[in-house]
C-alpha cells in the first residue's frame, strides 16, 4: 500500500514546485535545476490514513537536468525518474521509473 500511496507525490510534489518557483515577466522555459520542500507530520491532516502519512511526510529533492531529464528523490531514496519538457507555459513531466513513478505524462501550467 505504501508504494501505492507513493504514486501520488510526483504531481503533488511538482505542483507544490510550481506554486513555489518564482517567475520573470518575460516568459522563460522552466529552468534546470534542484528543487527541494520538507512536508512535516504538523502539515499533513491529523485524520489521514497512516500509510498516506507515511508517504508525504518526507524531504523531497526534484532535479530537472538541462538534458531534459528529472528525478524525485525522497528522503534520500529515489521516487520518480524520467524525462520532461517546457515552453514557458507548460511543463510535461513523463515519469519513466522509480517506485512511486505514475507511468504516465503529467502536465502543468505554468502561470
Amino acid at each position: 500500500m505504501f508504494a501505492e500511496t507513493r504514486r501520488f507525490m510526483l504531481p503533488i510534489v511538482a505542483s507544490l514546485l510550481l506554486f513555489s518557483v518564482g517567475r520573470a515577466e518575460e516568459p522563460q522555459p522552466f529552468p534546470a535545476g534542484v528543487y527541494s520542500i520538507t512536508i512535516k507530520a504538523r502539515e499533513v491532516p491529523a485524520d489521514a490514513p497512516a500509510d498516506v502519512r507515511r508517504a508525504l511526510i518526507a524531504k523531497y529533492v526534484l532535479t530537472f537536468s538541462a538534458n531534459g531529464r528529472f528525478k524525485t528523490v525522497a528522503n534520500g531514496e529515489l521516487d520518480a525518474a524520467g524525462r520532461y519538457a517546457s515552453t514557458a507555459k507548460h511543463l510535461v513531466i513523463t515519469d519513466e521509473t522509480g517506485p512511486g513513478h505514475w507511468k504516465c505524462e503529467l502536465a502543468f501550467r505554468i502561470s
